[in-house]
């Protein structure tokens, strides 16, 4: 994508990302990411936009911008109503279970940011005990691989990607062979509905507006609970779930601040009987007392 196909993307957007106010928007492509080895002498600046600036960065090399981070875009009203949950976050991920060549390797196995990530995916499983699982995502199976690891035996989960899904579907049935897993590639851009209903939902697939908010209604109705990654860390995700949240004013929602933000939306009251936002750690609450 070149940068006049992103300034026209985002002229595209911009009414509507905003919330019908003005609103700067700049968007970073995860492809243009480089290696974290090649981020040496980079510098990194703040970025004062419309969104968070605490959130907003940019990297410069020999007095060029090559690189911007922005989390947040336009307004948050809908999104900075969702409280916040506090979990435990101890959770590691096992040597043995990486895909060697992983171009985020390196990300995955730095203990302050993504492994307490991961310990969140656990903690709700081992709290909520999802009998049926979802995800949208796959990659290499890590989230399975720690959604799982809360899970009792006999739990169903199916699993999509766009990409390549061997390693992870080889590395998922090694490790787990009591589970009943199902992974596939596909574009969820292109599923129409779900055929069955699920206790929990992972999205973690498409990350522009308007893929993150067909992946959220794939999931609505078909899901107890639905948890979406990415909320900080793509501004199309943060401004597909401010969206969602604004047009489904009555639907339950917890926040966590991981590395890349987490957001849990249900269970739906129309599906599942009575519930309230205390219902999602319920359970996790009185297993720690």
């Amino acid at each position: 994508m070149t940068d006049a196909e992103i300034l026209a993307e985002i002229a595209r957007q911009g009414q509507r990302l905003g919330n019908g106010k003005d609103c700067t928007v700049y968007l970073c492509p995860s492809d243009r990411i480089p290696h974290k080895e090649s981020n040496v002498g980079f510098e990194v600046r703040e970025l004062i936009t419309d969104g968070d600036p605490i959130m907003d960065l940019e990297i410069w090399d020999s007095d060029e911008r090559q690189i911007v981070f922005i989390r947040t875009i336009g307004p948050q009203d809908a999104l900075n109503a969702v409280p916040w949950v506090e979990w435990e976050g101890n959770g590691t991920l096992p040597q043995r279970i990486f895909a060697q060549g992983d171009f985020f390797l390196d990300e995955y196995q730095r203990t302050e940011l993504f492994p307490p990530s991961y310990s969140l995916y656990t903690e709700l499983c081992s709290a909520l005990r999802p009998k049926s699982i979802f995800e949208i995502g796959v990659r290499a199976g890590y989230s399975a691989w720690a959604m799982l690891r809360g899970c009792a035996a006999g739990t169903i989960y199916h699993g999509i990607d766009i990409g390549d899904i061997t390693y992870a579907n080889g590395m998922l049935h090694e490790e787990y062979p009591e589970h009943e897993l199902r992974l596939a590639r596909c574009d969820s851009g292109t599923l129409t509905h779900l055929s069955r209903t699920y206790d929990l939902a992972h999205i973690d697939g498409n990350h522009s507006h308007e893929g993150a908010l067909k992946d959220i209604a794939l999931c609505f109705g078909r899901a107890k609970y639905i948890l979406v990654d990415d909320v900080i860390a793509y501004c199309t995700v943060n401004s597909a779930i401010n969206e969602w949240l604004a047009a489904h004013p009555d639907i339950q929602a917890v926040r966590y601040a991981t590395q890349t933000g987490h957001i849990m939306l249900g269970p739906l009251p129309y599906m599942y009987g009575p519930s309230s936002r205390d219902v999602v750690h319920a359970a996790a609450q009185a297993e720690r007392a």
